[in-house]
């Protein structure tokens, strides 16, 4: 089911390419557990739109998933300056 998420939103990334496409995309990729692919998307919708706090939520989640603490903390305060 996520794999043909992820599949059709790569289809909407290209085609319509927008801070929700690409954040489909990487919610899709990180359930999936490909977070590498999903912070990749992820910081193409953040390059759209650097002040949308659920994809500074997310990009915090996955830079803690993977250890980067200080990173984590830093997109999470981004993601509260926001909104989130």
């Amino acid at each position: 089911r996520f794999k043909e998420a992820k599949n059709i939103s790569l289809i909407w990334c290209k085609f319509v390419p927008s801070v929700i496409s690409w954040l489909h995309c990487g919610m899709a990729c990180m359930r999936l557990g490909e977070l590498d692919v999903a912070r990749h998307v992820l910081i193409c919708a953040n390059e759209l739109d650097r002040e949308h706090p659920k994809v500074w939520g997310l990009l915090a989640i996955i830079s803690l998933r993977k250890g980067n603490v200080l990173l984590g903390k830093e997109a999470l305060t981004q993601a509260l300056r926001f909104g989130l």
